[in-house]
C-alpha cells in the first residue's frame, strides 16, 4: 500500500532563498506525524506544496497516490487543510459555514460535525466576524473534519489559542483520528499538548529534513543530563552523541540522543569522574529546544568559519 503523504528529494526556492531542499519524507497510513522545526525551517512552504498552493522547484511530493501539482478535484475531497491564520469563508455563524461547506464534499456528515461542535464546546450559532481566533480556529476545524478526510495537513492548528481551546482541538483530531484511522501531518510548536496525537516526528531544519523517526523511539533514546560537583568542569568538548551544552550552577547541562536503557552509560562516568550525573526523560518539546540550539550553533559556527 502506498503511504498517503511522499515526498521524494523535495526543493522549493524562491529566487536565490532555499525554502526546502532534497526533503524525502513518508506519512504512513493511520498514523501523525509532527512537522517540528524553527520559525523559517521549511514547515508551511512543504505544506503548501503538498495541496498545491506552491509548486515544487525540483523533486516531487503526492498526496493519495497522485503528483501534487496535478491532484484532482476527487482527491481534494479526500484531504483537509488547515492554513496557519485560516481565513473563513464571509458568512455569519458557524452554522453557516457549514453549510456553505457541506455542498463541496459528497462525503459530508451532518452528525459528525455536530458531534465535533459539541466535543468543541461550539455552538452552531456562534457569530463568527466578531468571534473570538479559538471560536473562528474551532470552526475551521469542523469544517475541515466533518466530510472525513483520509489525510489532513494541518499547519499550526493551535496557533494563539488559549489552553483549553488547545486540548479541546486536540480531543476533536484524536476523536477523528481514533475513530477513523485518519492521516494526519500537522506542523506546530505546540508540542507539549500535541505529544499525546503524534505517532512520528519528522524534523526539518534549514529546509533540510534532520530526522523522522517514531516518537517512542525519539523519547527512549533522548536523556537530559546534568553533571554536577566534581569533574563537572563547563567548556569541556562533550561525549559523542551529546549535544547543547549549556552551564548550570556547579556543571553543566546537555542533551544526549542516543542514550540507551536507564543507566548511565560508562562513556559518561568516564567524561566525568567523580562527578554526579543525574538523567532524566525530556518532554518532546525540551528535545526539540535543545536539538534545534544544536543546529543553530553547527550553522552559526560553520559560517563564521567560511
Amino acid at each position: 500500500m502506498t503511504d498517503p503523504v511522499v515526498t521524494h528529494a523535495l526543493g522549493k526556492t524562491f529566487g536565490k532563498r532555499t525554502a526546502l531542499h532534497d526533503v524525502s519524507l513518508r506519512v504512513p497510513a493511520g498514523q501523525a506525524v509532527g512537522l517540528i522545526g524553527a520559525n523559517g525551517a521549511g514547515k508551511s512552504t512543504l505544506l503548501k506544496v503538498l495541496v498545491n498552493l506552491q509548486l515544487p522547484s525540483s523533486g516531487r511530493a503526492e498526496v493519495l497516490g497522485q503528483d501534487s501539482r496535478k491532484l484532482e478535484a476527487t482527491v481534494f475531497e479526500r484531504v483537509g487543510y488547515m492554513a496557519e491564520g485560516q481565513h473563513l469563508p464571509a458568512v455569519q455563524t458557524v452554522a453557516d459555514l457549514l453549510a456553505y461547506c457541506r455542498p463541496f464534499y459528497t462525503r459530508w456528515d451532518d452528525a459528525l460535525a455536530t458531534r465535533l461542535l459539541r466535543t468543541l464546546d461550539l455552538s452552531p450559532s456562534t457569530g463568527l466576524p466578531r468571534g473570538s481566533r479559538g471560536e473562528r480556529m474551532k470552526a475551521a476545524l469542523v469544517a475541515t473534519l466533518a466530510f472525513h478526510p483520509e489525510v489532513l495537513i494541518l499547519d499550526e492548528p493551535l496557533e494563539g489559542l488559549d489552553p483549553l481551546t488547545r486540548e479541546q482541538v486536540v480531543d476533536g483530531l484524536l476523536e477523528l483520528v481514533s475513530a477513523e484511522g485518519t492521516t494526519v501531518l500537522l506542523a506546530s510548536h505546540d508540542l507539549d499538548v500535541l505529544e499525546r496525537l503524534l505517532d512520528q516526528v519528522a524534523m526539518l531544519h534549514d529546509g533540510g529534513l534532520v530526522f523522522q523517526e517514531p516518537l517512542e523511539a525519539l523519547q527512549a533514546r533522548y536523556r537530559l543530563v546534568e553533571v554536577t560537583g566534581a569533574g563537572a568542569t563547563p567548556g569541556l568538548p562533550l561525549p559523542a552523541g551529546c549535544i547543547d551544552g549549556r552551564e548550570i550552577a556547579g556543571g553543566v547541562r546537555f542533551l544526549a540522543t542516543d542514550f540507551e536503557g536507564d543507566h548511565v552509560p560508562e562513556g559518561l562516568r568516564q567524561a566525568f569522574p567523580g562527578a554526579r550525573i543525574h538523567v532524566t526523560r525530556p518532554a518532546l518539546r525540551e528535545a526539540f529546544v535543545a536539538h534545534a540550539r544544536a543546529l543553530r550553533h553547527d550553522r552559526d559556527t560553520n559560517r563564521g568559519a567560511a
